[in-house]
C-alpha cells in the first residue's frame, strides 16, 4: 500500500480532496476559461473527463494526484492541485495547480502548492518534486517560488521548453 495523507486535508482557507467523477462540470468549466486555457492550453469536456479518470487513476497507484481545491468559506471547488507523474510520464512527481480565475490573486494557489509540497515531503515521504512553467508565466513562476520550488533551468514538457523547478525534501 502506499502512503496517503489523511483526506480531506484542510489549510486556512482550503479543502482538499481526491478528484471524483461528479467533478466533471465544474473542473471542465475551469479548464475552459479562456484565462486558464491560455496557460493550460484548450480542454474538451472529454478531456478533462479523461484527466479526471487518470488522476484518481494515480491516487489509487501512487498515494498522490491532483486534488480537489474547494474553498472552505463557501465549499464551492475552485480548481484542483496536486502531484502527477512529470508530463504524465514521469518518472518525477509533477506539481502543478488550476484554479479557477475568480480565486486568483488571493494567495490561493500558493497556499494549495505549499499544502501538497508539505504532503509531498511528510505523509507522502517522497524525495523529490518538479514543476514547470512557461517562461512568460509570472505569477505562476512565484507561486512555485513562495511554496519552496527554486528555478533549475529549462525543460521539455507538454511539447514546449519550460521553465523546470525543483524541490528535495530537507
Amino acid at each position: 500500500m502506499q502512503p496517503a495523507p489523511r483526506f480531506p486535508i484542510t489549510t486556512e482557507r482550503l479543502l482538499m480532496r481526491p478528484l471524483q467523477p461528479d467533478d466533471l462540470d465544474t473542473l471542465a468549466e475551469i479548464y475552459q476559461h479562456p484565462l486558464v486555457s491560455h496557460w493550460i492550453g484548450p480542454h474538451t469536456r472529454e478531456d478533462v473527463q479523461r484527466e479526471i479518470t487518470q488522476q484518481i487513476g494515480y491516487q489509487s497507484t501512487y498515494g498522490w494526484s491532483f486534488w480537489a481545491v474547494e474553498d472552505r468559506a463557501s465549499g464551492r471547488l475552485i480548481g484542483d492541485c496536486g502531484l502527477q507523474p512529470f508530463d504524465h510520464r514521469g518518472p518525477d512527481p509533477e506539481l502543478g495547480y488550476d484554479l479557477h480565475p475568480t480565486a486568483w490573486g488571493r494567495g490561493l494557489a500558493t497556499e494549495a502548492a505549499h499544502e501538497v509540497v508539505r504532503q509531498a515531503f511528510g505523509p507522502l515521504d517522497l524525495g523529490h518534486i518538479v514543476a514547470v512553467v512557461k517562461p512568460e508565466h509570472r505569477a505562476s513562476q512565484r507561486v512555485l517560488e513562495k511554496a519552496g520550488l527554486r528555478p533549475n533551468g529549462m525543460r521539455e514538457a507538454y511539447g514546449e521548453l519550460m521553465l523546470l523547478y525543483e524541490a528535495d525534501r530537507d
